[in-house]
């Protein structure tokens, strides 16, 4: 179920995220415990910010 997503959405995308669709053949047991794993590290490998970055146009919709 963890991985299951990921891959769902990875097929629906465009370029080299596509590529991670083939991790469907992987057995679940292991995607799940590869998922754990990324989940566990995310935020020392990409770090973790205050706020959510989103375009400038949205972001002005909400200053008043």
């Amino acid at each position: 179920m963890k991985s299951a997503g990921v891959i769902r959405i990875a097929a629906g995308l465009c370029g080299r995220y596509r590529l991670l669709s083939t991790f469907r053949y992987v057995p679940a047991a292991v995607r799940d415990r590869v998922s754990d794993f990324v989940a566990d590290h995310r935020y020392r490998w990409f770090g973790k910010k205050d706020r959510c970055m989103a375009p400038s146009d949205v972001e002005s919709r909400f200053r008043e």
